[in-house]
């Protein structure tokens, strides 16, 4: 291993603290020891990397091949075994003095490790302490984060014209769930705010992209909100555009959140709000969400919520609880920062050390490694369906697509699904969500890409 492990170092503090036996500590570490020394970064053998996951074990004859990583991902098996040997051990014990010991180091590890990844702080030296991030707070999902934001914000002006602008393709989080807070469209009566959707032309380029969102825009815009890769075309909205909406929404004081669902994990992320920054390195918002268990392959429940300290006292949040600590703030003193939104109660403790020991792993493969990786089979996999007279809805363009990959798919009347057919005949896992959505990761090789062209082929032969 050639990494400073924090989630070895937590079990470490956990050991110290009694929450964990000796005997268990030593376990764990053996356990992720053998996962993390496997990866050697300087030439990774995909084969190999494929064969930390348990479908790999199965018999081919019976092996579902996950291709849905837009959906869910199946986390390392090493990691799956970690955890739950960790979960047996932390059951032994429920006190509140045990609960919040354990409770409040992994939050902190887990948030410094994460935000690290973010590039939200700096590295931490050998046997640093970890401090306290106040930027990042780890909720239940990216459902639950954009929900933080559209039921919470509160300084609408009572005149009703204010106006938010989203996108026609984004999350139900983050599109209907405006209209559930008292939005309307331009010719509705009543409500707190319109709501001005963006559809984008077909085949848009970068500048169409921009043009569409930045149009829409005035000085009574309070959100630009869209997703950063949409999961119903595969469109994803080039860094450099991010980086020009947010300069406009600084001049007119606008919020702009990114829905990152598929994003984290799958592609490097940067995030900053120095518009100075590398316009095409750095994720340029005031905001950012995402699911642990889609590309980032960790446990259900958990995810991130990043938030400008600037920006955060503008919403209320939606659940007012205790925090990790078991302690609960004044109503009116809430953190301004992210911290607002960790005020969720009781937490599945054992899931947040997940995310850390899945962020080792991640981290030890490299994520500009991975990026590639999920480039280069999702280009395969878009190349082979052209070239087999697929209707593609994604860009060919690797500026404007990334890891969701979505075909349409013809009508087959008495035929079964193309969706159903795909996991029935050839144990493929996909997603329906418009047309066919295939989103192939570090776990899937070339031969996958080429076995559900084949099946769809096939499928689309039938008589």
């Amino acid at each position: 291993m050639s990494g400073n492990y924090t989630s070895l170092r937590l079990f470490e503090e956990l050991r110290d603290a009694g929450v964990i036996s000796k005997d268990v500590f030593n376990d764990l570490c053996d356990k992720l020891g053998r996962l993390l020394k496997k990866i050697d970064s300087t030439e990774i053998n995909w084969s190999d990397i494929r064969d930390e996951w348990d479908f790999a074990h199965v018999p081919e004859t019976e092996r579902v091949i996950p291709m849905n990583a837009a959906n869910l991902c199946p986390a390392p098996t090493e990691v799956v075994e970690a955890i739950n040997t960790f979960r047996t051990e932390y059951n032994k014990n429920v006190s509140q003095q045990e609960r919040t010991v354990a409770g409040a180091l992994a939050i902190q590890d887990a948030r410094y490790a994460i935000a690290e990844e973010l590039g939200l702080v700096e590295p931490l030296g050998d046997g640093e302490p970890v401090p306290d991030v106040v930027d990042l707070a780890i909720v239940r999902n990216a459902s639950e984060a954009n929900n933080a934001l559209n039921a919470g914000y509160s300084p609408w002006n009572p005149d009703g014209l204010d106006n938010i602008v989203i996108w026609n393709e984004n999350h139900p989080t983050n599109y209907d769930a405006w209209w559930l807070r008292g939005g309307r469209t331009a010719n509705e009566e009543g409500g707190l705010f319109e709501i001005r959707v963006v559809t984008l032309p077909e085949n848009a380029s970068s500048e169409e992209i921009e043009t569409a969102f930045a149009s829409q825009m005035n000085e009574r815009t309070k959100f630009l909100t869209f997703t950063e890769t949409s999961n119903v075309s595969g469109i994803r909205i080039p860094r450099s555009v991010i980086s020009n909406l947010f300069k406009k929404a600084n001049e007119l004081s606008c919020h702009l959140h990114v829905d990152g669902a598929q994003t984290w994990g799958a592609q490097k992320v940067q995030l900053s709000l120095d518009e100075a920054a590398d316009e095409n390195t750095f994720l340029k918002c005031h905001s950012f969400s995402a699911s642990s268990h889609k590309w980032f392959c960790g446990p259900k429940e958990t995810g991130i919520l990043y938030m400008d300290p600037s920006k955060a006292a503008n919403f209320t949040p939606s659940i007012f609880a205790y925090d990790y600590k078991i302690t609960i703030p004044k109503w009116n003193e809430l953190p301004n920062s992210a911290r607002r939104f960790e005020l969720l109660g009781q937490r599945d403790d054992v899931n947040i050390v997940a995310m850390l020991v899945e962020q080792d792993f991640l981290t030890e493969i490299g994520q500009e490694v991975i990026e590639e990786r999920i480039k280069y089979l999702a280009t395969n996999l878009k190349t082979e369906l052209q070239e087999n007279d697929w209707d593609l809805t994604t860009p060919l363009d690797e500026n404007l697509s990334h890891g969701v990959v979505i075909s349409k798919v013809p009508d087959k009347p008495g035929q079964p699904s193309l969706y159903d057919y795909l996991y029935d005949q050839h144990r493929i896992a996909t997603s329906s969500s418009g047309g066919i959505r295939i989103c192939p990761h570090i776990y899937n090789l070339e031969e996958d890409i080429d076995k559900v062209v084949s099946a769809m082929n096939t499928w689309r032969n039938l008589p």
